[in-house]
């Protein structure tokens, strides 16, 4: 046993080791691509022109959360190597009053895109168009670098939209699929033992069946169906069509160029130097190109006002856990941590400067425990006298519902994907599967439940019962919440649960959500609950203070956070962590599927 464990350790700093020696080679690659490429860094900055037209490059990502925490390589170096999306439309908004400011240019086509983000983009660009400065969108093919269908119904927003000759325009519409392994499981001999509430709550579906049951195909069918009367009734109003003459055109679809000018969906053919051209010329003499990426690094280095009332603002991203919240890297996903989320909501709660509260949840759910730990201490801040407005993005369902039911006042995109007031549990029974392998297990315990979450033995009656029991009172206790949140009576919030799903126009029809809108109308929201003026300027802080995600990575390696401190800085003043950063930056995108995730129904 010694020796074996000897070996453990032995193979653990062997790994560590190399694990170091990567990140050393890494830096050592950074010298010499410094030095090779510091002759070019000062001409790829020029100056910023007098007259801006501001472009926007959905391929370079765009990314929710507490601006400052790009996700992945860049932004361990503090790069951003997305758009941040608060950043981004706050951003237009002053750009719609700044007249160094002349135009916009999108470049849509390629990067991830979700419906909830395209309408809040949709509205931001709406107000700058409002503010008489010409919007246009390019894209080299609608489809093949993305969902062609969220592409086009975001250039749709712009005033006139160029397709590249050889591209297509994929306008299809929606549609929402998963494997569902029922078969395959019964072959390994492994059985799901899963208790749902309810009927619609269809997450463990895939384990129990070979098809989708009846009420989950019609709860789906409902939010697609929504999504493509929104779709329909935006671009007809964008493009001057009835809503019935665009859905026809999408059943049409795809596209070639051709085809999607003479049917009026594009406005010109052209390549994406003739686009820049365009606009330059409908922005007005000395009008030139600049990265929107560097207008906002610009408008925040200007800093808000000091004397400005203050917003805290709040992140819920990821699954619901307990602990502390991740950020997303390179080697793992966001998570919404109840611990980090306590603290943030305290410490917003205990500042006298804070007038009001932000929650911004992008969740599909998670544990019922932390969920209920975060309703808590949203209860706790409005009890400190902070009224808490949530803000949903893409998906604030099961869970991510869960904590946001309390606020004061719940503001959704139409296409945000909420509701899902329901709970499943279980477990995988994989006794059977070892036997076929050859393999028993034998073993002994002391306490008769000792083994009730074992997936080599089944629950007894009794413990079934128990079990049931606990998923009926977290599933009452779920009810008890929305129905006291929300100002419901219980039998109408329990019409709306069962595991539903809503879009966010039918959840709030349904009094599920206040408003519909994004972080300008929740915003907006907290203000008037705050008693500040509407046309005062408020200061945004986000609880809690942005981790340095270089310092975190270090931390891994080292075990100490004062070494992490003192190398990320130095590793910062040196110079060599950009030009690394960049080019680790572009062999992730090189090897990430664009089309990956787009879609898809998280639960």
């Amino acid at each position: 046993m010694r020796l074996l464990i000897f070996l453990l350790k032995c193979l653990v700093g062997v790994l560590a080791t190399l694990g170091l020696l990567v990140v050393l080679g890494a830096l050592a690659l950074g010298f010499a691509w410094r030095d090779l490429q510091s002759w070019q860094r000062a001409e790829d900055e020029p100056p910023r022109p007098d007259r801006a037209v501001l472009v926007l490059d959905l391929a370079e990502g765009l990314v929710d959360g507490p601006p400052g925490a790009a996700a992945g390589l860049a932004g361990l170096g503090g790069l951003g190597g997305e758009t941040n999306l608060r950043e981004l439309v706050l951003g237009l908004e002053a750009a719609a009053a700044d007249p160094g400011v002349g135009g916009l240019l999108l470049r849509v086509g390629n990067g991830k895109l979700d419906i909830a983000r395209v309408q809040e983009l949709r509205r931001a660009i709406a107000a700058f168009r409002a503010g008489g400065k010409p919007v246009q969108a390019f894209s080299a093919s609608f489809g093949e670098g993305g969902d062609g269908t969220l592409h086009y119904y975001l250039a749709a927003a712009a005033d006139a939209i160029t397709l590249q000759p050889s591209g297509n325009l994929d306008l299809v519409g929606f549609t929402l699929e998963q494997p569902y392994a029922r078969a395959l499981l019964d072959d390994w001999d492994v059985e799901a033992r899963i208790y749902r509430r309810e009927q619609y709550k269809g997450a463990a579906e895939p384990l129990l069946l070979e098809e989708m049951s009846a009420p989950v195909r019609r709860n789906l069918q409902a939010l697609l169906d929504s999504w493509f009367a929104q779709l329909a009734g935006d671009i007809a109003g964008d493009r001057d069509l009835e809503p019935a003459a665009v859905r026809r055109l999408v059943d049409g679809g795809p596209y070639l160029p051709a085809e999607a000018l003479g049917q009026g969906l594009v406005d010109r053919l052209g390549y994406a130097d003739e686009a820049a051209a365009a606009i330059l010329e409908a922005a007005g003499p000395r009008a030139a190109l600049l990265p929107v990426r560097r207008y906002l690094a610009d408008l925040a280095e200007r800093g808000p006002a000091g004397d400005d009332p203050r917003i805290a603002v709040i992140h819920g991203q990821g699954a619901v856990m307990l602990g502390e919240s991740e950020g997303a890297s390179p080697l793992g996903s966001v998570s919404m941590g109840a611990d980090t989320l306590v603290e943030a909501f305290a410490e917003a709660a205990a500042d006298p400067e804070v007038r009001a509260i932000l929650f911004r949840v992008d969740s599909p759910g998670g544990s019922y425990a932390a969920s209920d730990s975060i309703w808590r201490a949203v209860r706790r801040a409005q009890e400190a006298g902070k009224p808490v407005v949530v803000s949903m993005g893409a998906l604030a369902a099961s869970g991510g519902y869960f904590v946001a039911a309390p606020a004061d006042r719940i503001i959704a995109e139409p296409g945000t994907v909420t509701g899902s007031i329901g709970v499943v549990s279980g477990k995988i029974l994989t006794a059977g599967l070892w036997r076929e392998l050859g393999v028993t297990w034998s073993g002994v315990q002391a306490g008769e439940n000792a083994g009730f979450w074992d997936s080599t033995r089944d629950f007894t009656p009794e413990q079934w019962q128990r079990f049931t029991g606990f998923v009926d009172a977290a599933y009452q206790d779920f009810l008890d919440k929305v129905a006291s949140g929300r100002d419901l009576p219980e039998e109408e919030a329990a019409a709306l649960a069962g595991g539903r799903v809503w879009s966010g126009a039918d959840a709030a029809e349904r009094g599920l959500v206040d408003g519909l809108g994004g972080y300008r109308a929740a915003i907006e929201a907290a203000k008037a609950l705050a008693g500040i003026e509407a046309g005062q300027a408020v200061t945004l802080v986000d609880y809690p203070e942005v981790e340095d995600q270089l310092e975190r990575l270090l931390r891994s390696f080292f075990l100490d956070g004062l070494l992490a401190t003192r190398l990320a800085g130095s590793l910062r003043a040196s110079g060599l962590l950009a030009p690394l950063v960049e080019a680790g930056d572009r062999a992730r995108v090189l090897s990430e599927d664009p089309r990956a995730g787009l879609l898809r129904l998280p639960d």
